[in-house]
């Protein structure tokens, strides 16, 4: 009996912190298009992150030889990057007709897309500003015709300048 009520014990301390973790939800923050100010609240896991969509493989892998992403938290340096650092996933092949029906790249019917996502954590109660830049060292296409002109849009420097604010709230 008693060596029944030992495991059941070391059991239930094992699993408390399974059920912690399990009550604390993940909140993804892009930081191309957050709303400002951004609500979380105190228990919430932040990730931040942004992506880039292309038409294919090999235009994603263009874009990556030619990102850098810079991030400040309130007011101090947090990340300076290029498009090999450890933040970066997997490029993967999107749903078919994602981003499609602008593409004049590829076989226009399949893209691809590729994420950096940075685990800020949990934050305690206030306020947080955060500092996000995106830029290119060089120009790259994503095989797309946004304009309508019939001719492949290019990307060239700062892509993506903006500051907002995460407020945290117990």
């Amino acid at each position: 009996m008693k060596k029944i009520l030992v495991a059941l014990i070391t059991l239930g301390l094992l699993l408390a912190p399974i059920s912690a973790v399990q009550a604390q939800s993940t909140v993804r923050i892009s930081l191309d298009i957050a709303p400002d100010p951004v609500y979380v609240n105190a228990d919430d896991n932040i990730v931040l992150y942004h992506g880039w969509g292309a038409c294919t493989r090999g235009l994603v892998q263009a874009y990556l030889s030619a990102v850098h992403t810079e991030m400040s938290f309130d007011e101090k340096p947090l990340y300076i990057a290029d498009g090999r650092d450890q933040y970066w996933g997997s490029i993967t092949k999107m749903p078919d007709g994602y981003w499609v029906p602008s593409c004049i790249a590829g076989n226009q019917k399949t893209s691809s897309a590729v994420y950096w996502e940075y685990p800020l954590g949990v934050l305690s109660a206030g306020e947080y500003e955060v500092y996000y830049t995106q830029y290119l060292d060089h120009p790259v296409i994503d095989g797309a015709d946004y304009d309508g002109d019939g001719s492949l849009d290019r990307w060239a420097g700062v892509l993506v300048e903006r500051s907002f604010t995460i407020i945290v709230s117990e």
